[in-house]
């Protein structure tokens, strides 16, 4: 994940503001900023396809402590 130079991307956003702007205009564009910073880094955590996404899921949880037996995914494909 890329590091953001936060002091860089404020600059940026004062620079793309018109000159008569507010506190309150700022603040909310950090906000629309921060939100579309957020979005893409889901964008980028979220599995590509049902196969990679069944995998991830089978990681992140103990199916055998749970008493999920492995025959509760046969016959079960990416459609």
């Amino acid at each position: 994940m890329e590091t953001l130079n936060i002091k860089e991307e404020v600059r940026s956003l004062i620079d793309e503001m018109p000159e008569n702007f507010t506190w309150d205009d700022l603040i909310s564009a950090i906000h629309i900023k921060k939100i579309a910073i957020i979005d893409r880094e889901r964008a980028l955590d979220r599995p590509q396809d049902f196969w990679e996404a069944l995998q991830k899921f089978r990681q992140e949880n103990n199916l055998e402590a749970e008493g999920i037996e492995p025959e509760v995914f046969e016959g079960i494909r990416d459609k």
